[in-house]
């Protein structure tokens, strides 16, 4: 095999690896998952890409979703921030409890 064809075979390689994504499955989740996301994210973090961590919990009462106002750092952009924190605030409570 020459070079260039050794060369073309590594890129092929390299592209199915990088371009395909094999799901493996994997015990559910047994405790609380919280997830949460911003309502205009532009970093393609759609709320059905959000909600898909639902498949990794036992139990449908085990998942939790909110969308906040703002983008991907919705966290710490102002119309969002008091209520971002309130939820944080809860949930650390709650684990206290």
């Amino acid at each position: 095999m020459s070079d260039e064809q050794q060369r073309d075979e590594q890129q092929r390689d390299e592209d199915r690896s990088t371009h395909h994504h094999y799901h493996q499955q994997h015990p559910r989740f047994s405790g609380l998952l919280t997830v949460w996301g911003g309502a205009e994210d532009l970093h393609n973090v759609s709320e059905d890409s959000l909600l898909g961590w639902r498949e990794h919990v036992e139990a449908e009462e085990q998942f939790s979703f909110k969308l906040f106002k703002g983008s991907h750092f919705y966290f710490s952009e102002n119309e969002a921030k008091s209520e971002f924190m309130e939820a944080l605030c809860n949930i650390c409570l709650a684990c206290n409890e």
